[in-house]
């Protein structure tokens, strides 16, 4: 992948997912690069909703589940949640 777009604060990912209807796609690269977990992600300026692609399921939280039920804030901090 050449220069992937790395999102690099919860803030950003905020913003990123608040724009538009789409939300953003991205993903979170596990094992070195070799597997993806994709995800599409909205927020409402309440709320998170985020579709994982690789078991079809659709959840909504607030910040703190966010932190508490993903692994999306240590994907961010380890440089690994990236746009497609």
């Amino acid at each position: 992948m050449n220069n992937p777009k790395i999102i690099k604060s919860l803030a950003q990912l905020k913003k990123l997912a608040s724009q538009g209807d789409d939300g953003v796609e991205c993903f979170i690269s596990l094992a070195g690069g070799m597997v993806r977990s994709s995800k599409q992600i909205w927020h409402d300026g309440k709320k998170w909703e985020i579709f994982s692609s690789i078991d079809g399921v659709y959840n909504k939280y607030t910040d703190e589940q966010l932190k508490i039920f993903t692994n999306i804030p240590e994907a961010i901090k380890k440089g690994a949640l990236i746009i497609y």
